[in-house]
C-alpha cells in the first residue's frame, strides 16, 4: 500500500537540490575517481521506465510497447538527472491501470559503494524515502512508499474485484476507433476517502510530469478532482477502467458571492497524449461550471498554463465564443456592427459573455480579437478598400489596448520609437492570430499592415 503525507499546495518548496554527483556528507568522494564519473554514472531518463498494467500479461518483460518515460526526473535526481554509483542500471515503475497502485524494481550489473554509504544513494530510495518537500509550520514531509514485492503487486493485478473510480460520472465520449472514455468528478476531495488515496498517487505522477510541481492539500474541502478513464472490457468480459489523466481545480472566492474555479494541475499520461483527451477534460470542466454550478460560478481560470495547454484552451474558448456570437447576431444585434464583421467591446458585452461561457475577461478579449480578425481577413465579400478600412479600425483598437497595458507613454518617451514599437508588436500579434486561425479554421489568412 501507499502512504503519502501531503502539504498544502501554496507552501513554497524549500527542498535543497540533490547534488549532481554522489558524495558522502562525512567523507566526500574523490572527484578524480574515473569509475564514479563515467561507467558508474547514467542519465536517469535513459534508464527509468514506467508501464501501465491492465492484466498479468503486461507484467512480462517483453511488453516494452507499454513503456514510457518520466519527463521531469530532475525533481528526483537533481538538475543533471544523474544516477551515480551503479553500472548498467535499469529502474522500472509499474502502475496498476485503474487504482494507480505502484510497484518499483531495479537491476544493475555492478554497484560502486563508497565508505559508510548506506541506502542514501539507492535510486529507488530517491523516490521513496527522500523528503520531497518540507513544511516547517506543519512539520510535514512528503514520503513515497510503494510495493517492492512483485508477488504482492501481482495479487492486486489478478484480483477479480473491479475498481470503480471515485466520484460521479460527469460525461463520456468515444474516439474514432470506438474506444470509450469517461470523465469523473469528485466535488470535494477532502470528503471522499477513496479520492484522497487516489489523489495521493496522482501527485506522484505530477512530480514526474509537471515541472516545478507542488502538491494539493487534500484536507482542503475546496479542492476538486476531474479524471478521465478509459472504459473497456477485460478478457473475462468484465467492465474495467484505465487511468488516462486528471485535473485538479480549486474553488476561490469571486466577488460578491460567487466562486472562481481555478484549474491547477493538468496531466495526461504519455500513452494518451496528442489524442484530444486534455481538451475533452477541459470542456467537461466548462460544462460543469456552466450547467451544474451555474450562476454560483463566476469564471474558470487556469493557473500558470504551459504553452501547450494555453493552445488547447485558446482553441476551445474560441470555438465556444464563435458559437455564442452566431446566436448574438439575432439575440443582440446592437453588439454586432457591419454585418458581424466588428464586435462592440464594452463592459456589458464581456460581462454577459463571462456569465454564459465562464471565461475570464482576458480570455474573452483574446477570443474577441481573434473573432474580429477572422471576420475581416476571411470575408470574401469585402472589397480591398473595405477590408483595409476594417483592418485599420481593428488594428488601432488593438494598439490602444497594448498602449494601456504596457504603459508605453511612460516606458518609451520618444513618440517615434513608441510608434515603431507598437507596430512591431502588432505585426507579431497579427502573425500569431493568422497561425492560430490557420490551425483552427484551416483558412489562409490575408494579413494586413
Amino acid at each position: 500500500s501507499q502512504q503519502l503525507t501531503m502539504i498544502p499546495h501554496h507552501q513554497p518548496n524549500n527542498t535543497p537540490t540533490p547534488p549532481a554527483t554522489l558524495q558522502n556528507p562525512n567523507k566526500p568522494h574523490d572527484p578524480n575517481d574515473e569509475r564514479l564519473n563515467n561507467e558508474f554514472q547514467v542519465y536517469a531518463p535513459d534508464v527509468v521506465k514506467m508501464r501501465m498494467v491492465r492484466d498479468a500479461e503486461d507484467l512480462q518483460k517483453d511488453r516494452v510497447e507499454r513503456e514510457f518515460a518520466p519527463e521531469y526526473l530532475n525533481q528526483i535526481y537533481g538538475p543533471d538527472e544523474a544516477i551515480i554509483g551503479f553500472k548498467d542500471i535499469s529502474l522500472s515503475i509499474y502502475l496498476k491501470a485503474d487504482s494507480l497502485d505502484m510497484y518499483m524494481s531495479q537491476s544493475y550489473d555492478q554497484s560502486y559503494r563508497m565508505r559508510q554509504c548506506q541506502d542514501d544513494y539507492d535510486p529507488i530510495d530517491r523516490f521513496l524515502k527522500k523528503p520531497v518537500e518540507w513544511d516547517e509550520d506543519h512539520k510535514a514531509a512528503v514520503y513515497w512508499h510503494v510495493d517492492r514485492d512483485m508477488d504482492a503487486f501481482r495479487q492486486k493485478i489478478d484480483t477479480k474485484e473491479v475498481y470503480v473510480p471515485p466520484g460521479q460520472e460527469l460525461s463520456g465520449y468515444k474516439t474514432k476507433d470506438g474506444r470509450e472514455f469517461v470523465v469523473f468528478l469528485v466535488p470535494s476531495v477532502a470528503k471522499d476517502e477513496k479520492a484522497i488515496e487516489l489523489t495521493k498517487r496522482m501527485q506522484f505522477l505530477a512530480l514526474l510530469y509537471i515541472d516545478a510541481c507542488s502538491y494539493i492539500d487534500h484536507h482542503d474541502p475546496k479542492w476538486q478532482l476531474f479524471m478521465t478513464y478509459e472504459k473497456y472490457r477485460s478478457k473475462s468480459g468484465q467492465t474495467r477502467y484505465a487511468f488516462v489523466g486528471f485535473t485538479t481545480a480549486h474553488q476561490f472566492y469571486g466577488h460578491p458571492h460567487k466562486t472562481r474555479l481555478r484549474v491547477s494541475q493538468v496531466l495526461v499520461l504519455p500513452p494518451f497524449q496528442r489524442q484530444g483527451h486534455g481538451g475533452r477534460l477541459l470542456s467537461a470542466i466548462y460544462s460543469y461550471a456552466r450547467k451544474q454550478m451555474g450562476d454560483d460560478c463566476l469564471e474558470v481560470t487556469v493557473e500558470d498554463p504551459s504553452v501547450e495547454y494555453q493552445a488547447v484552451r485558446d482553441r476551445i474558448d474560441y470555438l465556444d465564443f464563435c458559437a455564442l456570437m452566431e446566436q448574438y447576431k439575432t439575440l443582440r444585434p446592437d453588439w454586432i456592427q457591419n454585418n458581424g464583421i466588428l464586435l462592440v467591446w464594452n463592459d456589458a458585452f464581456w460581462r454577459n459573455v463571462r456569465k454564459l461561457l465562464k471565461l475570464s475577461r482576458d480570455q474573452i478579449r483574446r477570443c474577441f480579437e481573434l473573432y474580429c480578425f477572422s471576420a475581416i481577413t476571411n470575408n470574401q465579400n469585402l472589397s480591398v478598400e473595405q477590408r483595409d478600412n476594417y483592418l485599420k479600425t481593428f488594428r488601432l483598437d488593438v494598439k490602444r489596448r497594448i498602449f494601456q497595458i504596457y504603459d508605453m507613454k511612460r516606458i518609451i518617451k520618444d513618440p517615434i520609437q513608441r510608434k515603431e514599437k507598437l507596430q512591431e508588436i502588432w505585426e507579431t500579434i497579427s502573425q500569431e492570430f493568422a497561425n492560430f486561425l490557420q490551425q483552427v479554421e484551416g483558412k489562409n489568412v490575408q494579413q494586413g499592415k
